[in-house]
């Protein structure tokens, strides 16, 4: 098992989770705080691993080892830009056989494999829908837009929502919860602990945690940090 994160979290993740886990370092394309994102930068689904295609080129090694993994990866052609909807081409949110996404701007190269292989996909306000969304598994998750609740919700998933007030992400307001931290061997993992230890809303999210059989973690202190979130490739 091996897994993609941002270069910023990397280190610390392949050290609390005992995996190899790969940098992505910065895509000149994408706005810098955002830039080495695994959210941003890749979209995963069934063994096939979407990304843009000068990305590709400059980080050839880190791909050539997903694909030693077992997995096949898809160059986009999506054009790529630093502001908003131009850098939401790989932003596609999979949970089981659904695809949640602004469909008007998500790669085609995703939307054909979707549409050609049994996948439903739900067109959503939320242009951010993978960064806005913590998946639990396919029928529970967590996400701070009510938009995205609603959508999930209308797909029979269960939502815990919650405030990305306190969740930091630098250089804009707040960050997302979806970018926040990843599931791992029934654990939630977070970046940062005050969201577990002092979260306003942390005893109900605890509950439905633990009521699904996971234990929340964090493998960092203070604030929830926006890191991009982490593609596993089992």
């Amino acid at each position: 098992m091996i897994a993609l994160a941002s270069h910023q979290i990397s280190n610390i993740i392949q050290e609390a989770i005992g995996i190899r886990v790969l940098p992505l370092l910065p895509y000149n394309k994408l706005d810098e705080p955002v830039s080495s994102h695994a959210d941003m930068l890749v979209c995963v689904i069934d063994k096939l691993v979407f990304c843009y295609s000068d990305y590709y080129l400059e980080n050839i090694e880190i791909f050539n080892e997903i694909e030693n993994s077992g997995y096949k990866i898809i160059k986009v052609n999506h054009h790529c830009g630093e502001k908003y909807p131009n850098d939401i081409g790989l932003n596609v949110l999979v949970i089981g056989k659904k695809i949640f996404c602004k469909k008007e701007f998500a790669a085609k190269e995703i939307l054909s494999y979707a549409e050609n292989n049994g996948y439903k996909i739900i067109n959503v306000n939320q242009g951010y829908s993978a960064c806005s969304t913590f998946v639990i598994n396919e029928s529970n998750a967590i996400t701070s837009d009510l938009g995205m609740k609603k959508s999930l919700e209308n797909e029979g998933i269960n939502v815990f929502l919650v405030s990305n007030d306190k969740i930091i992400l630098e250089g804009y307001n707040c960050g997302f919860v979806g970018g926040s931290g990843f599931i791992f061997k029934e654990k939630a993992i977070f970046f940062g602990s005050e969201f577990i230890d002092n979260y306003e809303n942390y005893k109900g999210l605890n509950t439905c945690l633990h009521n699904l059989g996971i234990k929340p973690v964090s493998i960092i202190d203070g604030n929830l940090y926006d890191y991009g979130g982490v593609k596993l490739f089992i």
